[in-house]
C-alpha cells in the first residue's frame, strides 16, 4: 500500500547517493539541462526554454526524478513549509504556488540562476513548471543568449 506522504513515498534524502551531487548542467546535443533543487534536494531538471527577456523570466517544463506524483509532492512541501499557494485542485491535480524559497535552480557552472522569486505552477495532464522571476542583467543576458536574440529578432 503506497505510503499517504508524498515526501516519504518518493525517498528524496535516502535514494540520493552519499555526498551532495554537484548541481550544474546536463547537455544533450545543444540544448542545456538544468539542474533543481528544493532545499538541496535534486527534484528534477528542466530547459528553461521560455522566457520574457525584458522582464527577466524564464520558465519551463519540469522532468520530474523520483517523484511518483509531482502535485502531491508540491502540494504536501507547500502545505507543511507554509508556502502560500494561488490554486490547488486535487481533482485536477493542478497547483500555483507563490515564491518557494528552497526553490533552486543550477547552471552548469554551479551559479544559482536566481530572480526574485521562484515558484511551480501546472496540471497534471499539462505538466508542472517551474517559472523564475525577475532575473537581474547583465546575467539574464549572459545565460540565456537566445532568448535575449529570439526577443530581439521580433523587432527586425
Amino acid at each position: 500500500m503506497p505510503s499517504a506522504d508524498p515526501l516519504s513515498a518518493t525517498s528524496l534524502r535516502s535514494s540520493a547517493p552519499s555526498g551532495r551531487l554537484k548541481a550544474g548542467v546536463i547537455r544533450i546535443g545543444t540544448m542545456k539541462k538544468y539542474i533543481i533543487e528544493i532545499d538541496g534536494q535534486r527534484i528534477g531538471t528542466t530547459r528553461l526554454e521560455k522566457a520574457d527577456p525584458p522582464m527577466g523570466v524564464v520558465f519551463g517544463l519540469i522532468e520530474f526524478e523520483g517523484i511518483d506524483n509531482p502535485y502531491k509532492f508540491i502540494s504536501h512541501y507547500c502545505d507543511i513549509n507554509g508556502i502560500p499557494v494561488n490554486e490547488n485542485d486535487p481533482n485536477l491535480e493542478a497547483i500555483f504556488t507563490q515564491s518557494i524559497e528552497g526553490l533552486s535552480v543550477f547552471n552548469e557552472d554551479g551559479f544559482e540562476v536566481k530572480g526574485v522569486s521562484s515558484g511551480i505552477s501546472g496540471f497534471k495532464d499539462e505538466g508542472y513548471e517551474i517559472e523564475i522571476i525577475g532575473i537581474s542583467y547583465p546575467f539574464f543576458e549572459e545565460e540565456f543568449p537566445q532568448h535575449v536574440e529570439e526577443y530581439a529578432n521580433q523587432f527586425s
